[in-house]
């Protein structure tokens, strides 16, 4: 009996088998691998890594004011450097070399520190290596707190804690405490010590009606507390002062803040 049903193998003349089947045509569309005998995993590995991202600043959305600048007043060198240190904070990867530190505290100088500081800059920025530069030159440009040091050696006082402690036995409230409180923490920032004994300097400075009523107080812990204390009670006697000035007009301009 003839068999009729088609065969796709086909016979090869000659041969009593059937012939190995012919091969399928590619699929529509398909595109065969470029690098057939590499695999995906070689080939991820192979692409070069994405670019890194820089992280932004929280100071270029912020944008802080910068220092003050420091013209070389002995006084003036510790709102200086921690002025420059609050500044750094905004800016952590701008800031992050001490090349960036000192050149931007450096940019900041006016007058007799600039004068000064000049030679160093002009050293740094002349010289690539560092075996033809200044020591002092290296010195300061590989740590900030080397240029506070030799800030503080060009134009610190001599003997600035004696001359802090002069200041503020000499300190006395003649307007409001808020203010004289201030005046009284800034002094006392060149002076290492505890918050006991700056507390009786404090009270020696205030006004005599203020002390009736701080004395009535108990001595906190820590001098913020006793400064909040004391302007707490000068704000209350000012502002009693002006309601009896209210009543007798003809001593409105007797009354002091």
């Amino acid at each position: 009996m003839t068999n009729n049903t088609p065969n796709n193998a086909q016979r090869i003349p000659g041969t009593t088998g059937p012939a190995t089947p012919a091969p399928q045509a590619a699929a529509s569309g398909a595109v065969p691998p470029p690098y057939p005998n590499v695999s995906q995993a070689d080939m991820q590995q192979q692409q070069p890594p994405p670019p890194v991202q820089r992280q932004r600043d929280i100071g270029a959305d912020i944008k802080p004011a910068k220092p003050d600048p420091f013209t070389g007043e002995p006084t003036d060198i510790q709102r200086f450097i921690t002025d420059c240190e609050g500044y750094f904070e905004f800016f952590p990867t701008a800031m992050a070399s001490m090349r960036a530190k000192v050149l931007f505290a450096a940019g900041l100088m006016k007058g007799t520190a600039a004068y000064w500081f000049e030679p160093i800059k002009r050293d740094y920025l002349k010289e690539e290596n560092e075996a033809d530069r200044d020591e002092r030159t290296n010195r300061i440009f590989r740590d900030w707190d080397n240029m506070e040091v030799v800030l503080r050696e060009a134009f610190g006082s001599t003997d600035e804690a004696r001359e802090a402690l002069q200041k503020v036995k000499d300190l006395m409230q003649k307007g409001a405490a808020s203010h004289y409180c201030a005046e009284f923490r800034r002094i006392t920032s060149r002076l290492d010590w505890d918050d006991e004994p700056l507390m009786d300097l404090l009270y020696k400075g205030l006004k005599e009606d203020v002390k009736d009523e701080v004395y009535k107080e108990d001595r906190p812990e820590t001098l913020d507390e006793y400064m909040a204390i004391i302007v707490r009670i000068d704000n209350r006697q000012y502002d009693r002062r002006k309601q009896k000035a209210a009543k007798n007009p003809r001593q409105g301009s007797t009354w002091e803040s």
